[in-house]
């Protein structure tokens, strides 16, 4: 292990711990100094040859993205700001196969401004140490402060507010502002402040000092510390934001949270996630004023440290339970430990409708490598994606660009089984382009002798001519596994008909989204604090395709919007793909705003967060697939705009046939139906025995896919265990 940067006051602490320090010149953004650093990380390189190279901020990530591919092995970065991001420091930023975020909101920001996947990044905390920042020391019995040199008042037993931070531009607003109250505060409460930090405000902040009289015996600058916990021992209450609040809060120091960004106030328990959401940091929250921060300090400072005991142990216990130093070790090393190499040689290749940026087929082919590397632990996973960078990055798996017929040619030839997707991909509903790409690739497969295998698939409605062009795709060395109760009916009836040596293995599952789990409640506050969702009041949930706009049906939505809104429905949009959902929602949201001078957010999430948002709605309005998949789980009131064959299969065996959009009615029909979902009409409602079941029976698919290999094994009066362990062979 070894640290690189411009070298610091720090730099003494990682020699003591046997770390190694490399000098990089960090410390300017020249570009002869950022070539210097490339070269000198390079040297590193060949001398050390590191795994992992972790950059913690924008300009050593660059200096990484500099060095050759083959030099940089596994590079992530850690992302702890939300910057200001300009076409310039876009195109500079690097964030590297894997990034961590130390909060919800920032991960929202480079999800919003940099275009990384949800799966891209991972979430930790700023860790304190515990131990270190553990109890208030007795005023009376300092060891690490000079009292002189602090010039307390030991007779009069001065009351300290500690401010620690930064002094720079984007920080430093709290100091000033607190000097601005320090001569009321100390004539009413004998309070002193300290502020720690250095940076280049500071010497205006010592000329606000020096030039106040009345400042003189109430506010001590300390400047730059390398060791803050003698000033948080002699603390009675702690305004700031980010770690130093953390420390002072694991010190069990009353405190007040406020920052350049916003101002959250006293720090209580019940504040949690809308804190954590910002790292502490107060994105967000109310403006920064002299106001709310002279009532806040004034309450404390009023109470005798008995009264504020119970304040004390509140932020200890914020931070010890969810801020620790082995939480953030643990993040980190979970995090490490996903970046996976890549085998050179993959012998399972995945075929489906990937790197669209559709949430419910990414959901799908999370799903499908946690399945197939249970079937398979060893032998790599190989996807055909439309953005095959982005798939690779976000999967950690090799993809290959469906535009790249060749390369698409050699990952079927070196694999033995092809995986073809979950979702309808044998369809024709909307285009015979689909099925014949599909028909192709699979034919191809089977030809070449490989192993295909059908992962939660669904059908599209087949004449009995074009049934004789499935049965071909099925027939032989085929594993199908089927999503719906129809698509299994009509695999069965095709195969029934096969002799029996051409006969594949079918079995009936679930859509696997259906095994998704929604957030925990605080996770889910966080998330959507995070997205500056309000969710704590009634909302709705509009989840719908840009695909195919019509005039008509907007004017309807706006309509129903318009009348959810008069009845105390506020709407979110969720967007499932939001390269073609996007512009329709950006439509609806303004014609919404024209009318009522409210505008309805519109979010990208998380799979779970997505469910968990469904889920917490008190109806749904949706044309996605996987949205009304999400909203059955969620037990929310529904109706569906889309009358695509999935969704009326879906309705129909989960008992919302009602709330479908059947072809012959009229889009207006949603208007009609708007005060039954409000009222929560069991007949909008899912069967919850139907969706348990299917959500069960999604579990499955593996252990299907087990015995179909099994089946295929015996067929060819090879044994099992052959399979399992020949790599050859499986």
């Amino acid at each position: 292990m070894a640290v690189a940067s411009a070298g610091g006051s720090l730099e003494k602490e990682l020699e003591k711990l046997g770390i190694v320090h490399i000098y990089l010149p960090l410390d300017a953004r020249t570009p002869y100094r950022i070539l210097l650093a490339c070269r000198l990380l390079k040297e590193a390189m060949a001398e050390y040859r590191f795994d992992i190279l972790h950059a913690h901020s924008r300009l050593s990530a660059f200096v990484v993205s500099l060095l050759p591919k083959y030099l940089r092995r596994n590079f992530v970065t850690t992302a702890h700001l939300d910057f200001k991001v300009t076409p310039l420091t876009r195109f500079f930023s690097h964030w590297g196969e894997k990034t961590m975020a130390v909060s919800e909101d920032i991960r929202a920001y480079l999800v919003r401004e940099y275009g990384l996947s949800y799966r891209q990044i991972s979430l930790t905390v700023n860790g304190i140490d515990t131990e270190r920042f553990f109890k208030k020391a007795d005023k009376e019995g300092l060891v690490a402060l000079n009292r002189e040199e602090m010039a307390l008042d030991s007779v009069k037993k001065e009351k300290i507010i500690l401010h620690i931070s930064r002094m720079d531009k984007d920080r430093a607003a709290v100091a000033f502002l607190l000097c601005d109250l320090m001569p009321k505060l100390k004539q009413q409460y004998n309070a002193k402040l300290i502020v720690v930090g250095g940076g280049e405000l500071l010497p205006a902040l010592e000329k606000r000092v020096a030039d106040d009289a009345l400042l003189g015996d109430a506010v001590t600058l300390i400047g730059e510390a390398v060791d803050v916990t003698p000033y948080l021992a002699i603390a009675d209450l702690f305004v700031g934001v980010s770690r130093a609040a953390l420390e002072a809060m694991a010190c069990g120091i009353p405190t007040i949270l406020a920052g350049n960004s916003g101002y959250f106030g006293i720090y209580r328990s019940e504040r949690l996630c809308e804190a954590a959401a910002t790292n502490f940091c107060c994105r967000g929250g109310e403006k920064l004023n002299t106001t709310a921060l002279c009532r806040d300090l004034a309450f404390l400072l009023g109470r005798e440290e008995s009264e504020l005991d119970a304040l004390s142990c509140e932020c200890r216990e914020t931070v010890c339970k969810h801020y620790s130093l082995n939480k953030m070790t643990d993040d980190y090393e979970a995090f490490y430990a996903s970046l996976r190499q890549k085998p050179k040689h993959a012998r399972n290749l995945i075929l489906g409708y990937h790197g669209f940026g559709n949430l419910g087929d990414e959901l799908l082919l999370d799903n499908m490598l946690v399945g197939i590397r249970s079937i398979d632990p060893e032998g790599g996973t190989s996807v055909i994606s439309k953005s095959a960078a982005k798939t690779a990055r976000e999967f950690n798996v090799k993809a290959i660009s469906r535009k790249n017929p060749v390369g698409m040619l050699c990952a079927l030839m070196s694999a033995r089984v092809l995986y073809v997707g979950g979702g309808t991909l044998l369809q024709k509903e909307t285009s015979r382009r689909s099925y014949d790409y599909y028909a192709f690739w699979i034919t191809l497969a089977k030809m070449l002798g490989k192993r295909v295998v059908y992962y939660a698939n669904g059908l599209g409605d087949f004449s009995k001519k074009e049934e004789r062009s499935l049965a071909r795709l099925f027939s032989g060395n085929c594993i199908i596994t089927l999503r719906d109760e129809e698509s299994f009916s009509l695999a069965e009836r095709i195969c029934g008909m096969m002799p029996e040596k051409k006969r594949p293995y079918v079995a009936l599952t679930a859509d696997s989204a259906l095994s998704l789990e929604p957030l925990s409640k605080p996770e889910a506050d966080c998330l959507f604090a995070a997205h500056g969702l309000k969710t704590n009041a009634p909302y709705f949930v509009l989840a719908l395709s840009g695909q195919k706009r019509n005039k008509r049906v907007e004017k309807v939505l706006i309509q129903a919007m318009l009348v959810a809104l008069e009845k105390g429905y506020a709407p979110i949009f969720l967007l499932m793909q939001p390269s073609v959902d996007q512009s329709l929602a950006k439509s609806l949201s303004a014609s919404v705003f024209t009318h009522t001078g409210k505008k309805a957010p519109i979010v990208t999430l998380p799979p779970r967060g997505a469910l968990s948002l469904v889920a917490g709605a008190s109806f749904l309005i949706t044309s996605r697939f996987h949205a009304l998949v999400f909203g059955a789980m969620g037990k929310v009131p529904l109706f569906c705009l889309s009358n695509s064959e999935k969704c009326r299969r879906f309705c129909h065996e989960t008992g919302l046939d009602a709330a479908l959009l059947s072809k012959n009615s009229q889009e207006e029909t949603l208007l009609y139906t708007l005060p039954f979902l409000i009222e929560k009409h069991p007949c909008y409602l899912a069967d919850r025995e139907a969706v348990e079941r299917l959500s069960q029976r999604s579990q499955t698919t593996p252990e299907k896919i087990r015995e179909g290999l099994e089946y295929l094994a015996k067929k060819q009066k090879k044994p099992l265990f052959q399979r399992l362990v020949n790599k050859d062979n499986i």
